[in-house]
């Protein structure tokens, strides 16, 4: 269900101010669920943390600027998160607050 929605929201018009530009992955599925990613987004420059990277080495190493960017391209960056708190922690930082969204099944 993640990867329909993420490759929906990056890959159908990128250039409106509602695209995906970030992208937080669980730790408990990363291992599993970053390859899946990077395959799904083939051709979207993927920037992200050391544990993504550790995970796919397809992926580019991100600065902090990537984390506040709002690409309008083919462009996204990506972290781990240890746990929903840290992940709520990092989208008030380094977001508007205005189109983010928690994809799960577990409520």
């Amino acid at each position: 269900m993640a990867l329909d929605i993420i490759v929906n929201a990056k890959r159908q018009r990128v250039s409106v101010c509602n695209s995906l530009e970030s992208i937080i992955v669980h730790q408990a599925i990363a291992e599993e669920f970053i390859p899946q990613l990077v395959q799904a987004l083939d051709g979207v420059e993927i920037y992200g943390d050391t544990k993504s990277r550790a995970i796919d080495a397809q992926i580019l190493a991100a600065t902090e600027e990537d984390y506040y960017r709002e690409y309008l391209d083919y462009k996204v960056s990506l972290m781990v998160a240890r746990d929903l708190d840290e992940a709520i922690t990092w989208v008030k930082h380094y977001h508007t607050q205005r189109s983010d969204a928690i994809i799960t099944e577990n409520t």
